[in-house]
């Protein structure tokens, strides 16, 4: 009987650790709606040019956006449980998500009264604990040239 109790208080466990991160998600995921509709409709522009010629009364100013988030429980145990057979891992995309759009929240919140966005660029790294199992966290820098006229 007790060694069953294990697997239930377990089980009711993942349960709590499951419906907790799905909320949290879901607020966060209300919270970035919400942001990006009354956020700055900056354009944002990707060129290829090595070099960009501005008019003297322009003014150019690097704004970088950065975010770390990690995971709920329930998912980090569902990855490691993945993790064994390996291949992608679906667990993490709302994830990483999640991260972009906060990430670049935070680059159009830096750059306010700019008219456009040069050259957005993204960079993901996936932190782990010294041994470099735990793969739960994520950061994301986003970083792009604000041109104010």
């Amino acid at each position: 009987m007790i060694e069953h109790l294990d697997w239930v208080l377990g089980g009711i466990l993942l349960l709590i650790a499951f419906f907790t991160g799905k909320i949290i998600e879901n607020k966060h995921f209300s919270s970035l709606s919400a942001r990006e509709a009354s956020a700055p409709k900056i354009p944002i522009v990707n060129t290829k040019e090595k070099k960009m010629v501005f008019a003297p009364h322009v003014r150019t100013e690097l704004v970088i956006g950065s975010v770390v988030l990690s995971s709920d429980f329930f998912r980090a145990t569902l990855a490691n449980i993945l993790n064994i057979f390996g291949g992608r891992i679906g667990v993490f995309e709302n994830l990483l998500d999640r991260a972009r759009r906060e990430a670049l929240l935070r680059v159009q919140e830096k750059a306010k009264g700019a008219t456009h966005l040069l050259n957005v660029r993204y960079e993901t790294a996936t932190l782990s604990n010294a041994q470099g199992r735990d793969i739960s966290k994520i950061e994301v820098v986003v970083y792009a040239t604000a041109v104010y006229s």
